[in-house]
């Protein structure tokens, strides 16, 4: 069966579209023929597929908190027809493997959403083997990404949500109730940290991870007439669609007084005169770590 006949040829999930050679490609160089690699986070698992057929005959593994994701990579493995690779529903903070199980253990675009990133760290330690390779790609840093002209109404609304989220974090340490499908597992908080790539290296030092690698790079760069330069998400919910899950987010926080709605407004309103800016541009830096176990 073809991927039009299983419903990704429209090309509407963005995680489909993704590869290892476009997204991750400073992965490549950790992997070899016969490896068996663990992808934490593994969304739809475009970019583990990518990672089975560059290890044949050796085996990749992905999971994800999410149960439609895993069932959208099982489908796209079938489409695809890649057999040397297997997905599970799973929760980044208490993997199911065995200790020493795997010789890469890789994240990208996860540790930012994780409300105890130290934690997954040591898990994904736990099961790489000793000498193994665990990697954090595409980490995302909001103050790493300079945008002009400055925005200065968006940055307080990103002030404001590094504060709240701060505030999630301490209820979190202290065992107390944070928004979330607490009941299911960690990795499904409602979380999102602004500030993740500064304290990556920290955080892999705490778990125990040697021969720390660090990679930076200029994943965008966005202009008037470029591709991408065209009205993006943003941590900015939009005004028209009360439901937007970033809404649900933010009554918490006008709730919590970390912000009130004409600051949303505003915001708003300025983001969509910096899109019709002739000199507006914005950078988006990711950070790729890796380490030892």
């Amino acid at each position: 069966m073809t991927e039009a006949q299983l419903g990704f040829a429209d090309n509407t999930d963005v995680f489909v579209q993704r590869t290892l050679e476009h997204d991750v490609p400073g992965l490549l160089a950790y992997l070899h023929a016969g490896a068996q690699v663990l992808d934490v986070g593994c969304g739809s698992g475009s970019i583990t597929l990518d990672v089975a057929t560059t290890v044949a005959p050796g085996v990749a593994v992905g999971v994800d908190v999410m149960g439609d994701r895993i069932a959208s990579a099982v489908r796209l493995a079938a489409a695809r027809d890649v057999r040397n690779v297997s997905f599970e529903v799973s929760d980044a903070h208490a993997l199911r493997f065995p200790d020493h199980t795997f010789d890469v253990v890789y994240s990208h675009t996860v540790l930012h959403s994780l409300i105890d990133p130290l934690r997954a760290l040591l898990e994904q330690r736990r099961v790489a083997k000793p000498e193994g390779w665990v990697i954090a790609s595409g980490v995302r840093d909001w103050g790493f990404s300079p945008r002009y002209p400055a925005c200065p109404a968006l940055e307080r609304l990103h002030t404001a949500w590094v504060r709240y989220h701060e505030l999630l974090h301490q209820r979190y340490q202290a065992g107390k109730p944070v928004p979330g499908r607490q009941e299911r597992s960690l990795g499904e908080f409602r979380y999102l940290d602004l500030h993740t790539a500064r304290k990556c290296v920290r955080w892999f030092r705490e778990a125990g991870l040697r021969d720390v690698y660090i990679q930076f790079t200029v994943e965008e760069f966005e202009f008037p007439g470029s591709e991408g330069m065209i009205p993006r998400v943003t941590l900015v919910p939009p005004q028209d669609v009360p439901d937007d899950p970033l809404w649900e987010v933010y009554r918490d926080m006008i709730a919590e007084g970390f912000v009130d709605e004409a600051a949303i407004e505003q915001a708003t309103e300025e983001m969509a005169a910096w899109y019709s800016h002739p000199d507006a541009f914005h950078l988006v830096g990711l950070l790729m770590v890796a380490g030892r176990a």
